[in-house]
């Protein structure tokens, strides 16, 4: 008894579990899904760091990210300076996730009008 990978490029990958597949018997499992992968062509996060553009796009975003963090605690720091009022100060905290919060669920309803590039 074999298990045996096939995938055409852009499909789902099949495993035939049972016997060889030119002998006729174990039926295909598919797993459906352009981002499935046969597990023994997955990536490892090792592989993955050991690319250059993948480590500077991901110490981009991680520097980005806390950027973002130091400046909300810095308007913070300014409010509280200035209001001397506790909640003030969390609203100017708060404020830069209303956009994703509030304009996510309403935006999605405009993009599905659109079709999708591609």
């Amino acid at each position: 008894m074999t298990s045996e990978l096939r995938a055409e490029p852009g499909e789902a990958w099949v495993r035939n579990e049972g016997r060889r597949a030119d002998e006729g018997q174990g039926a295909p499992v598919v797993h459906p899904g352009r981002h499935r992968r046969a597990p023994e062509a997955r990536s490892s996060y090792r592989e993955v760091s050991a690319i250059g553009e993948f480590r500077a796009l991901w110490s981009a975003q991680v520097l980005s990210f806390a950027g973002d963090q130091f400046g909300q605690v810095a308007i913070a720091i300014l409010v509280y300076g200035r209001t001397h009022s506790p909640f003030l100060t969390a609203l100017a905290y708060a404020l830069p996730y209303l956009p994703p919060i509030a304009g996510g669920p309403r935006l999605s309803g405009l993009a599905d009008l659109f079709r999708a590039a591609g």
